[in-house]
């Protein structure tokens, strides 16, 4: 099993080299089905993702294993950096701090930004982060994930929907996706 995984890692570092991030990410997911705590795999994967957000949250994971690794606090601390840039260009203004029912906005945390949990909408089609928690078929904290990246996709003028960031991310698959939409337009 050791040979698969070193093999996994070299296959994920040269698909990387060549450019080819998400078949790179995907390799490395492989290798963290293998061996969860696999090192490597996680800090590659930090590097890998263009969501500055689960960057951090998997570089705090590795920095609580290995406390005076420098390599990890410095790529903790750029990461962080980003989330700080992308929450400045989030914060909206003064007079509209409130966020309406059903929408997202950054926070401050500890040590990174989080969304706040969204509240049940009263609309009569609810909106399909809710939905799909409803059904069971996400969690909170994927929810969490993909909308910190649809966020952040907006961000960097690479907007996608929702539905198609939780593709992206493997927690739905389209298939998946296009039945349960079919099921949550029966709401109207």
């Amino acid at each position: 099993m050791q040979q698969d995984i070193k093999n996994l890692i070299q296959q994920g570092v040269n698909e990387a080299n060549r450019g080819n991030r998400q078949q790179a990410q995907f390799i490395f997911g492989k290798v963290l089905e293998l061996d969860s705590r696999n090192e490597t795999a996680l800090l590659w994967l930090a590097f890998l993702t263009p969501n500055p957000f689960e960057a951090v949250e998997l570089l705090e994971g590795l920095l609580k294993r290995k406390p005076g690794d420098e390599k990890i606090q410095s790529y903790l601390r750029l990461a962080r950096a980003r989330c700080d840039e992308l929450g400045q260009a989030a914060r909206p203004p003064r007079e509209s701090q409130d966020a309406t029912p059903g929408s997202f906005r950054l926070q401050p945390s500890r040590n990174s930004y989080d969304y706040r949990d969204i509240p049940r909408s009263n609309r009569p089609v609810p909106y399909l982060g809710e939905f799909l928690m409803q059904e069971g078929v996400i969690n909170q904290h994927q929810l969490n994930v993909a909308l910190r990246t649809h966020y952040d996709m907006a961000l960097r003028g690479q907007p996608k929907r929702v539905g198609e960031v939780m593709i992206q991310l493997g927690f739905l698959t389209p298939q998946q996706l296009e039945r349960l939409l079919v099921r949550r337009s029966a709401y109207r």
